[in-house]
């Protein structure tokens, strides 16, 4: 009977062992401890300051003109989600139970962390003490006002609470600043601007503005030492840019010593945005040198927060690249319906015309007006002028990329632009599988995003006009539209 009766009777002490292991890890900790819930319930409308010290830091939240900033330890906005989440903390926070009779070391001499709250309803105090050795909790104790408490209950109440709650008054104090550069509303942008000084100590500016903050319209300025040069900018890709200027965000806070800028190169920066926007307020910022601790990211500093932050260098790019990308890539502003002409002419090696056709519409449709021209070929036009209408440029070619044309034409299309009547030209060239494409005369020539070459050969086959030198511009008739 007795062996039979072994293995429970060891069972059995196993079991008492473990219970009194128990009491003497953990003797704060008894095993009657009685279960709880929300302990802590703050009104968060009748609060107005909220301080948080821990092992990472201290800081002081403050609510001015209902708004939350941080006052301490530096004046600075505050990211809108990190302080919900700390408010919601102090509004309801559970407790896995709170302990009856707590006796015995919790840690709350050198706690990890003390919050206070003040506000029109009182003042209030968490702390957090150590953590329980025996499961993923901490004690905590919390007086003063939103504290839940059983007045029978002598001296302090000691909670459990769980490790992920108390997670948001244990992160560094940093983490509740605001993480934008700068503030700036994207659709009230009327000009902003990049000024440069070159090793050289030339310097290289330009200014992108439009007249009302609901235009498409952008007109880009270069300033260079060599003069002005304006030319009209490109909607989607100035507001790609101005999108990803406004939306920088902090990747570390380097420094808050306005005595630092000179060391990281931002008391005379070498890059410098400004933004003016319809109210006629302006913001500015101000790139220095790559962070010295992280090659990837880059010192800047705004007007409105001059502090010393640091942003990934990618989300900086857009200021390295020439302001002549953002200039229109809309080939003709012309309408499609707006078109009353179309002139197409091949061109020769020497710039002499080889053969033309001349369209115009009429009410019964396009008539070809071409000596020797196919009539059948009128049904061409409209897709012609579909693909001419909606030409755009994928990328602008640089002065050093090469290009050997084998087939040259020149298009000019008439019609309404805005409101008045206009003529718009561009010279497509052909080399191998290659179309590029010049506008209006202009030595800058760029690859469009749909080759258009078909289209033209639909309306007009090409001859073999010979090798067509495009080291020079090509001059003709190319603006003389029927």
């Amino acid at each position: 009977m007795i062996r039979k009766l072994a293995p429970t009777l060891v069972a059995l002490a196993m079991l008492g062992f473990l219970y009194g292991l128990d009491g003497i890890i953990d003797p704060g900790e008894p095993n009657d401890a009685q279960t709880a819930s929300s302990f802590l319930l703050v009104n968060r409308e009748g609060v107005e300051t909220v301080s948080i010290e821990n092992a990472k830091g201290s800081a002081t939240f403050t609510l001015q003109n209902e708004a939350w900033r941080m006052t301490r330890p530096v004046s600075d906005s505050v990211e809108p989600s990190r302080i919900e989440q700390l408010l919601g903390k102090l509004q309801t926070l559970n407790a896995r139970r709170r302990l009856e009779q707590p006796v015995g070391e919790f840690g709350f001499e050198s706690p990890q962390a003390t919050v206070s709250w003040s506000g029109s309803a009182g003042t209030g105090s968490l702390t957090i003490g150590r953590r329980s050795p025996v499961e993923s909790s901490c004690y905590v104790t919390a007086t003063g006002v939103g504290v839940l408490s059983d007045p029978s209950i002598e001296g302090k109440s000691v909670w459990m609470v769980e490790i992920y709650p108390l997670s948001v008054f244990l992160d560094s104090p940093t983490s509740f600043r605001s993480q934008n550069v700068w503030t700036v509303d994207v659709l009230r942008v009327l000009e902003f601007g990049l000024s440069t000084s070159t090793p050289d100590d030339s310097p290289a500016d330009w200014t992108i503005s439009r007249a009302a903050i609901d235009s498409r319209e952008w007109t880009i300025q270069e300033r260079t030492i060599h003069g002005v040069k304006t030319i009209p900018g490109d909607f989607e890709s100035i507001a790609n840019v101005l999108l990803s200027l406004t939306s920088l965000r902090v990747d570390a806070f380097i420094s808050d010593d306005r005595a630092d800028r000179a060391r990281f190169g931002l008391e005379i920066p070498h890059t410098r945005m400004t933004m003016r926007l319809d109210d006629g307020s302006s913001r500015m910022l101000d790139v220095g040198i790559p962070d010295p601790t992280d090659g990837s990211r880059q010192l800047v500093s705004s007007d409105d927060r001059p502090f010393i932050m640091a942003v990934p260098s990618l989300s900086l790019g857009c200021l390295r690249n020439p302001v002549t990308d953002l200039r229109q890539r809309q080939l003709f502003t012309i309408s499609r319906p707006s078109v009353s002409r179309l002139a197409v002419e091949s061109l020769a090696a020497n710039g002499s015309r080889l053969e033309g056709v001349h369209a115009s519409r009429t009410s019964a449709g396009w008539i070809l007006s071409s000596p020797g021209s196919q009539p059948e070929r009128s049904v061409f036009i409209e897709p012609l002028i579909q693909a001419l209408t909606a030409l755009r440029a994928r990328r602008f070619l640089g002065p050093d990329e090469r290009t050997n044309a084998e087939h040259c034409f020149h298009v000019a299309l008439s019609g309404i632009s805005g409101v008045v009547e206009d003529t718009q030209n561009v010279t497509v060239f052909r080399g191998g599988s290659k179309t590029w494409i010049t506008f209006d005369a202009s030595s800058q020539r760029a690859i469009p995003v749909e080759d258009p070459y078909q289209a033209i050969r639909a309306v007009m086959p090409v001859a073999d006009p010979g090798t067509v030198p495009v080291s020079r511009p090509v001059s003709g008739s190319a603006s003389s539209a029927p």
